[in-house]
């Protein structure tokens, strides 16, 4: 009777803590930001809520775009090259996880910024 007993409870247990994980689902805020270095304007990409590449043309330094990861896209992207002729140009990209930084780059040393997203 004991041993039946306690396969119940760990059943009821097991299940609980199975129930409890299924419903704790975390949606992340997704921040991706471009600023430039002498350019006015810069071009490029990003995954979106949808995981869908959208491309974007003329855009000013201090774009910003941001998604509820509803979907769980796994992998953050952004793709920015600077505008222009002038040598020094550059673009600044961020990518921001729930407000927090957590990848940087600059498009003269790779014009790709991804992030796993954990």
């Amino acid at each position: 009777m004991k041993k039946k007993n306690l396969f119940w409870i760990l059943s009821f247990l097991f299940f609980f803590t199975q129930c409890k994980k299924a419903n704790d689902v975390v949606v992340n805020e997704i921040t991706y930001e471009v600023t430039l270095i002498n350019s006015t304007t810069w071009h490029g990409s990003y995954l979106n809520e949808n995981a869908e590449v959208v491309g974007i043309s003329n855009v000013p330094s201090g774009w910003k775009y941001i998604f509820k990861d509803s979907k769980q896209i796994g992998v953050a992207t952004l793709n920015a090259y600077s505008d222009g002729v002038n040598l020094n140009a550059d673009a600044n990209m961020k990518i921001y996880l729930n407000g927090k930084i957590v990848a940087t780059g600059k498009s003269s040393s790779s014009p790709t910024l991804q992030y796993l997203i954990p």
